[in-house]
């Protein structure tokens, strides 16, 4: 249903929890999978084919998922860059989802730093702790076709959103490690609130 919402465009970003699915794309492989695919579905986790970047990922409760509804020329002009700008775009919302993640860890009195230098490295929002191990919080899964853009982010906001990634080995990345932005299971009260303030800092930039 967002995917259609999106395709229509007319701006703004889409943000909502997503039901359990292990999408899929052309770059991933049986590697990716630690259980049968036939598996999946005894769980409550539906396999789904997708066309998008990255390889495979798993969406679920305690999730916040992102769909920009607008053309990649709309935004590029608004912040910048020429009107096949992929680049400036997937650079400006890093910096915004990171700013946002620093500032809720703040406010949370949590021990944990973005870890840029990571970020660097593999696409997405990282975090170190204090021991200094990396723990992968969001993913990119853009696809951009032409002008359009397709697909989008997604950011573990909630423990309970880390289940579905004992399946798999994400982005295809045996060594990838999952967090979550909050070291507690889903409240729809603070779903709600931080999906407010995720959404107000990306509206101020884009």
């Amino acid at each position: 249903e967002a995917l259609e919402i999106q395709k229509k465009g007319g701006g703004g970003w889409i943000l909502f929890s997503p039901r359990p699915v292990v999408t899929v794309t052309r770059r991933s492989g049986d590697g990716d999978f630690r259980l049968d695919r036939n598996e999946f579905a005894s769980k409550g986790i539906e396999i789904l084919n997708v066309d998008r970047g990255g390889k495979t990922t798993y969406h679920g409760p305690g999730q916040v998922v992102g769909f920009l509804a607008s053309s990649l020329s709309e935004v590029t002009k608004k912040i910048g860059g020429n009107s096949r700008g992929v680049r400036v775009f997937m650079e400006r919302l890093t910096l915004t989802l990171n700013d946002y993640v620093e500032q809720e860890l703040r406010d949370n009195n949590d021990s944990r730093i973005v870890d840029y230098k990571k970020s660097a490295e593999c696409p997405g929002i990282w975090l170190r702790d204090i021991q200094g191990q990396s723990f992968k919080l969001a993913s990119f899964g853009f696809s951009f076709h032409r002008d359009r853009i397709a697909h989008g982010f997604s950011l573990n906001l909630f423990s309970d959103a880390l289940s579905g990634f004992h399946w798999i080995h994400a982005c295809g990345d045996v060594g990838v490690r999952s967090t979550s932005l909050y070291h507690v299971e889903s409240s729809e009260k603070v779903f709600e609130a931080s999906k407010a303030r995720l959404s107000e800092a990306l509206t101020k930039f884009f």
